[in-house]
């Protein structure tokens, strides 16, 4: 026990003029060892924690290996070399670079691997500001195409970090060499993408990669580009770098394994300015998600219902630009309507969305899409013994949030389903809801459908505007019919309009 304790305690005197730098003490130290080659290469590798150059090269001339390799665990082993680079807080200070340089004249692999494939120059690119010690390894024989078992680069872990002077600096010696810069870890991934997803973007960096030959066009083994990971991780519009990409001719239509396409993804996240540059740059409106036929950008515009900001405004420049508002989510409109967004139905349903109804259930269901916002909005029984199960439509919507203008203006345009005319005083849920709120306007017209036989010809629209559907191509198969013109216009309801609007 005494001789361990007299260990520690020469270990510990060791290490602490090591890292003063007294070359007497160490002396000293080495001299009154029992086995002085041991304790100068101990695990804890003590040549890695010279103060200086000067104490480096004295205790290499004492027996210090510079290959000497440190086993923290059974899969990451470090030479001192790699200690210094992973460990010290200070080394990009002069004394520490000097530490490096002596190591690296004394024959210090400047490629070894710990044991998850990262070499020096990857632990070096992850510290920014340190373009001095990635000169000393690159002058010493560092791979820049070196990969660790992740497939990463130099490069890749630099971008990954946002060290961007590094990043600068690598690419000087990498400039005419699209293999590495291009180069894509398991992930398939490159730096340029990692560089677009790193939270505090470096726009210079980001078109300094580009401009040295970055390819904007790979994609990742989710099919995802550069443009794709920058809008998936951007809470707010990036027009300057996704300028940059789009004069670097970024495939700005293309869709990844899951059928979203850049402009999708804008108008999931309600990046308003995003969509519009898309928009204007060539993004198309209509594109149809390869994964899923019933969803455009619109779609996924439309399915956030919350409106933030100039929502009509911005609604209308997709219009104006052509875009089908068939493709739109089928329970969007009764949202609208349930949580009071009437501005927007007028220019919806003229450009092509027809009426639909929609499953509901009392209780929570995956398939319900519009019970958290009847739950919220207190449209169901808090309590309910048995599950009740209905069809829901746009007349029904209208009835139960008490408007019953909308409600009349969609009888009177025929804007209903086949729902509406065959099952809708059996409604449980909306008959419950509206005599709990005592609404006895909505009630009678709620009657009314049930009492007041329609004409034969009111009663054929809307089996023709039911057997045509709502979801997308409406507009193509009524204009397929062979029915007059004038028919075809109020299928389409191109004269629909809102009470009080034009």
């Amino acid at each position: 026990m005494e001789q361990f304790i007299r260990k520690y305690k020469d270990l510990k005197a060791f290490l602490k003029a090591v890292r003063e730098g007294s070359l007497e003490e160490i002396g000293q130290i080495l001299d009154s060892a029992a086995d002085s080659s041991r304790l100068v290469n101990f695990i804890r590798c003590p040549l890695a924690y010279s103060a200086n150059g000067e104490v480096a090269r004295f205790l290499i001339a004492r027996g210090a290996n510079v290959k000497h390799v440190k086993c923290v665990s059974q899969k990451t082993c470090r030479s001192p070399l790699m200690e210094i680079l992973n460990k010290r807080r200070d080394y990009k200070a002069n004394s520490v670079v000097e530490v490096i340089q002596v190591l690296l004249e004394n024959g210090a692999s400047v490629n070894d691997e710990c044991g998850d494939g990262k070499t020096p120059l990857m632990l070096a690119a992850v510290r920014d500001g340190n373009v001095g010690v990635l000169q000393l390894l690159l002058d010493h024989g560092a791979e820049l195409g070196e990969v660790d078992e992740e497939g990463n680069t130099a490069l890749i872990h630099a971008a990954c970090e946002g060290c961007f002077q590094n990043v600068s600096f690598l690419l000087q010696f990498i400039k005419n060499r699209p293999d590495i810069i291009n180069l894509q870890n398991v992930a398939g991934l490159t730096a340029l993408m990692y560089a677009v997803r790193f939270r505090r973007r470096n726009l210079a960096g980001i078109k300094e990669l580009i401009d040295k030959g970055a390819d904007v066009n790979i994609k990742d083994k989710n099919g995802n580009t550069v443009l794709l990971h920058l809008l998936f991780l951007s809470d707010q519009d990036e027009d300057k770098i996704i300028e940059s990409l789009i004069r670097a001719r970024v495939d700005i239509n293309w869709q990844n394994n899951y059928g979203l396409s850049p402009l999708m993804v804008a108008a999931q996240k309600y990046l308003i300015d995003t969509m519009l540059q898309l928009v204007d740059s060539g993004a198309e409106i209509n594109a149809v998600s390869k994964r899923d036929a019933t969803k455009t950008a619109l779609s996924h515009f439309l399915y956030r219902v919350n409106p933030v900001g100039d929502y009509l405004v911005h609604l209308s420049f997709f219009i104006d630009r052509g875009a089908n508002t068939s493709y739109m989510e089928a329970t969007a409109l009764h949202r609208m309507i349930l949580l009071e967004h009437l501005h927007s139905l007028t220019m919806l349903i003229r450009h092509g969305l027809g009426p639909a109804s929609v499953f509901v259930t009392c209780k929570p269901s995956a398939s319900c899409p519009l019970y958290k916002v009847m739950r919220e909005y207190r449209m169901l029984p808090s309590t309910c013994e048995t599950e009740i199960t209905e069809y829901f439509s746009p007349f029904s919507a209208a009835l139960c949030v008490g408007y019953d203008n909308l409600a009349r203006w969609f009888v009177q345009h025929l804007f209903l389903t086949h729902y509406d005319i065959t099952s809708l005083t059996h409604n449980k849920l909306l008959r419950q809801h509206l005599e709990r709120l005592n609404d006895l306007e909505c009630l009678k017209i709620m009657n009314e459908i049930a009492t007041k036989p329609m004409s034969l010809f009111n009663l054929s629209f809307v089996a023709v505007s039911a057997a045509v559907g709502a979801g997308p191509g409406r507009d193509i198969r009524v204009n397929e019919l062979p029915l007059p013109e004038c028919i075809k216009d109020r299928l389409l309801f191109k004269s629909f309009c809102m009470p009080g609007q034009r």
